[in-house]
């Protein structure tokens, strides 16, 4: 299991980036990161601890590719 304490837009992509393997060529926005957890083909659960405090535009992103991509699943402690 793997933990990831983040803060701010940037080291959030970056965090995202490395904990899910995205390519090279991720862009480090909303769309690009819509894209890549839609994409993603192993089963894999992401758990948000503090989720009242993340990012709101970051959470709607999440639970649209959660909702799009059936081997994701979000818990939000």
């Amino acid at each position: 299991m793997r933990f990831i304490y983040i803060k701010g837009k940037n080291l959030t992509h970056d965090a995202l980036a490395e904990a899910f393997a995205f390519p090279p060529h991720y862009g480090r926005n909303l769309d690009a990161l819509f894209d890549c957890l839609t994409e993603i083909a192993a089963h894999t659960m992401i758990v948000l601890t503090d989720s009242d405090q993340a990012d709101g535009r970051f959470l709607n992103v999440i639970r649209a590719a959660v909702a799009e991509n059936p081997r994701l699943c979000l818990m939000m402690m």
